[in-house]
């Protein structure tokens, strides 16, 4: 009996590290939304042509933030506010697109980043030089982006999800 309640103390001191992030980007959201930095950057896009790249261009920033911090919860909590305060005042109709460009773009980032827990972990569990897996997964990792970048461009100009996909 003891050993539950050992291993339930365990697993909820592990969740501290999940619950300090969510906290943060809530934090981080909040001051994002009191400064209005979303509501600037929408004040600089212009035009249907510039509303319908929004998605892609989400998608290539989230790539840039999370590969260079190594972070997907970190590219969400810093990005997802920003995205959704763009998208409310410009066109609320591409707030799920840029939600979804920001997400797959962090992933991506995160993925190809040699510094992700997840990289470093993944290099130490096969054996193998950190760079060593990053040049390995990176081919299949530009292949999906350069799909999902081409996803969100004609997403972006149809309107249309189905033919995005």
């Amino acid at each position: 009996m003891w050993q539950i309640g050992r291993a339930s103390a365990v697993g909820a001191a592990s969740m501290w590290i999940a619950v300090v992030v969510v906290f943060l980007a809530w934090v981080t959201a909040e001051i994002i939304s009191e400064v209005g930095i979303g509501e600037y950057v929408a004040g600089f896009i212009s035009g249907d042509l510039a509303i319908a790249l929004l998605p892609a261009i989400l998608f290539l920033l989230a790539s840039f933030i999370s590969f260079s911090m190594g972070s997907t919860f970190g590219t969400f909590g810093l990005i997802l506010p920003i995205a959704a305060e763009i998208a409310a005042s410009t066109d609320l109709d591409m707030l799920v697109p840029a939600f979804g460009a920001v997400l797959a773009g962090a992933i991506f980032g995160d993925h190809t980043s040699p510094l992700s827990d997840t990289t470093i972990l993944s290099s130490i569990g096969s054996g193998i030089q950190v760079i060593e897996h990053v040049t390995t997964q990176l081919p299949y990792a530009l292949v999906c982006s350069a799909a999902s970048l081409l996803g969100f461009v004609v997403l972006g100009l149809t309107r249309n999800t189905a033919i995005g996909l």
